[in-house]
């Protein structure tokens, strides 16, 4: 099996008022931090799919070794855009192949958690798995081909999560829930707020 992944970060990051993946995160913009943290839990092929300050973005992650797609109706689609052109580009990948979503302001996920994600995948079957923490689902998600497939197609109401309620209805066994002791798959940066408790938590 191997690991693919697709990081959305188009997006105006309106409720916070700046640009949220090029934050500073104790050093590194929030985006590098992600990246890292995918590529730390065995990753290849990674696609960051860009939009506002698209090249601004790119230039900060360019060490990173990832490929960029560029999701031009950002100001005016959501997350699940720039997912499905992600999983698109990835598809390409070999028959083997699964797929993390994480989004860019998702920088503090445990490598445990990935670990345990990855565990879950190998033990066959079609999945659409996400950790939680206290009782309350987080990212990132991983998908396999088939599902992934289904959330291309996807033109439902409430986007990525929309996508996995109705799969869950549909067929329980297949969206899996993980428990972690992983406070990190919560936090998104999506207030000022919400970025200074990432500040604090993230490891120095």
């Amino acid at each position: 099996m191997k690991f693919a992944a697709v990081v959305p970060a188009a997006g105006l990051s309106s409720r916070m008022g700046v640009f949220k993946p090029l934050m500073d995160l104790n050093g590194k913009p929030m985006i590098c931090r992600t990246l890292d943290s995918l590529r730390a839990a065995g990753c290849g092929t990674i696609c960051v799919v860009t939009g506002h300050r698209a090249e601004e973005l790119e230039a900060a992650a360019a060490a990173k070794d990832v490929c960029f797609l560029r999701n031009e109706n950002y100001a005016s689609t959501g997350m699940l855009e720039s997912v499905q052109l992600g999983l698109a580009e990835l598809l390409a990948e070999p028959a083997e192949t699964v797929f993390f979503i994480l989004p860019g302001d998702v920088p503090l996920v445990s490598r445990q958690t990935m670990e345990a994600l990855k565990t879950e995948a190998e033990k066959g079957g079609s999945f659409a798995l996400r950790p939680s923490y206290n009782g309350k689902a987080g990212h990132p998600v991983l998908l396999d081909r088939t599902m992934a497939l289904a959330l291309l197609s996807y033109r439902g109401e409430d986007g990525l999560r929309g996508f996995l309620r109705k799969a869950a209805e549909i067929q329980p066994e297949i969206v899996r829930v993980i428990a972690c002791e992983d406070p990190g798959i919560l936090a998104d940066a999506d207030t000022p707020e919400d970025y200074q408790a990432v500040l604090a938590s993230e490891p120095r």
